[in-house]
């Protein structure tokens, strides 16, 4: 599996942006500052400072673009959300508290 890449909208500093990764890309930062992080339930609870203030905007959307998904176990769980080893993931916050997960080969 390799990250195409991301796309950020309305959270914190990122009112609307998409990194597209190379096949050898380097990712550097500060010890403790999420380069690794795993995800608990607890951070997809976001809070007023999450949202990027400059545009007003209510709602927060990541999505991560995955490419040449060829491993058992991520097959198993996209399952037929996988087309051609892409698969996209989405994940949207809305300052209500609701947030919702997408899966998908487009999640448009």
């Amino acid at each position: 599996m390799r990250l195409e890449k991301v796309r950020i909208k309305g959270f914190r500093n990122f009112d609307d942006t998409e990194v597209i990764f190379q096949k050898k890309t380097l990712i550097i930062g500060a010890n403790a500052v999420g380069k690794s992080k795993t995800i608990s339930e607890h951070d997809l609870e976001l809070t007023e400072s999450d949202y990027n203030a400059y545009s007003g905007t209510d709602t927060i959307e990541i999505t991560a673009y995955l490419c040449e998904v060829t491993e058992d176990c991520l097959l198993s769980t996209f399952g037929s959300a996988v087309k051609d080893g892409k698969v996209v993931i989405r994940y949207t916050n809305q300052k209500n508290g609701t947030y919702k997960i997408l899966t998908g080969y487009d999640v448009s």
